[in-house]
């Protein structure tokens, strides 16, 4: 995934060339993934174990590409009854493809006759994406949209949320900086045919489906009000009417390492519910004091006032000022804000965790930033109290005189 030559729309805003983006796996771990996928070219049967002892760890780069592979295609050598089934799928993939082309008129798949709308969509999700951000290069973007089209000529349907589910496709099968310098305009629309044979057998055999999604919500839900229900009161407090459901996969959340660790775990267990299930817990119990600081803050800002009615103590009332602001900043958003800056680590402690069934409530202490945050409202409910005292003892004794 590297850069190439694309027309970007003059209306959109984007930095191309941002910084590099963050490693996700280096020689050391490919020496090892190498070795791993040679074994299970030769005895597919050692999937399982293999995935069992790497539960809960970050695959290696060429390992995640022959594990992921592996399990998109596996619906259909259980249906074909054939171990080798990739080049059957991609022939009848261009197939209905090629047909597709001509009745729409089209000079080639990449270039479908709703291009300018995805490139717009595509464009925005780079800019705006915390995950895609340090990816946003005219050559990822040109593949991003490239397989968009290829999948809408295939399927006449398009939606915009693929776009979040393609980009952890494309980090996985990127191609290389040495192949990238060789590759010809034939070879890049058939990079965007694979990307785009890869997310329509994921779209179609994997990612839950809408009733699905409904039943983890629900779950998940029903599982905080048994176990941490003073933070299922709060999310009810606090939550709008209008709750719409993410089916992003968390790509629009949170950073790259921990949207690709999410899917090595999803993709190693098949995309079972219990999973996503437990990746939701985590973060919301890893979020637990930010969502609960939304209440503490209204309680902070009228202890602001109250000092500042009766002019006592300037010191205490310059210090809640800093506290407003700082707890400001961390409550607004904060799924869609604080969840970026979760510690992949953290996140990955959280999920064995709860993997492990152990006990929901102690999450929120593997947060390390939490942990910090903890400290502060420890001295910020210290310096209320003695606030509250002295507020106490000047009325007191204005009231004798």
């Amino acid at each position: 995934m590297v850069q190439s030559k694309i027309v970007v729309p003059a209306s959109q805003n984007i930095i191309l060339n941002p910084p590099k983006p963050p490693p996700l796996w280096g020689p050391q771990s490919n020496v090892i993934g190498e070795a791993i996928s040679a074994i299970l070219k030769r005895d597919r049967s050692k999937f399982d174990m293999i995935c069992a002892k790497l539960h809960g760890k970050q695959l290696p780069g060429n390992l995640r590409k022959f594990l992921w592979k592996d399990v998109l295609f596996s619906p259909d050598r259980k249906r074909l009854h054939k171990i080798e089934v990739e080049d059957i799928v991609r022939d009848t993939f261009t197939q209905i493809l090629d047909r597709n082309v001509l009745e729409l008129g089209l000079y080639k798949p990449t270039r479908s006759t709703i291009g300018g709308l995805i490139l717009n969509g595509v464009v925005d999700c780079y800019a705006k994406c915390t995950a895609m951000k340090n990816f946003r290069t005219e050559a990822n973007i040109k593949d991003t949209s490239g397989a968009l089209n290829v999948l809408y000529v295939y399927e006449r349907t398009y939606e915009p949320y693929l776009i979040y589910w393609i980009f952890p496709l494309q980090v996985a099968f990127q191609v290389t900086d040495e192949d990238e310098h060789d590759f010809t305009d034939l070879e890049r629309v058939d990079h965007a045919i694979d990307l785009a044979v890869y997310l329509d057998l994921f779209n179609s055999s994997f990612f839950p489906r809408w009733p699905e999604i409904f039943a983890i919500a629900e779950l998940v839900m029903q599982i905080l009000s048994e176990e941490d229900p003073d933070l299922f009161t709060h999310l009810k407090a606090i939550a709008i009417n209008d709750v719409r459901v993410n089916k992003k996969g968390f790509v629009s959340v949170l950073d790259t390492p921990s949207v690709i660790f999410i899917w090595d775990q999803c993709f190693m267990q098949m995309w079972r519910p219990s999973v996503l299930r437990h990746f939701a817990l985590a973060m919301l119990e890893l979020l637990r004091g930010n969502f609960m600081l939304e209440e503490d803050y209204l309680g902070m800002r009228r202890h602001v006032h109250y000092f500042y009615y009766y002019y006592v103590v300037f010191v205490a009332h310059l210090l809640f000022l800093l506290l407003y602001f700082y707890y400001y900043y961390y409550y607004v958003d904060v799924f869609l804000e604080d969840s970026r800056r979760i510690f992949t680590t953290d996140l990955q402690r959280a999920w064995l965790h709860l993997e492990s069934g152990n006990d929901l409530m102690e999450i929120p202490y593997l947060n390390r930033q939490f942990a910090y945050l903890l400290n502060v409202s420890a001295v910020l409910q210290s310096v209320l109290s003695e606030g509250e005292l002295l507020i106490k003892y000047l009325l007191s004794f204005a009231e004798r005189n």
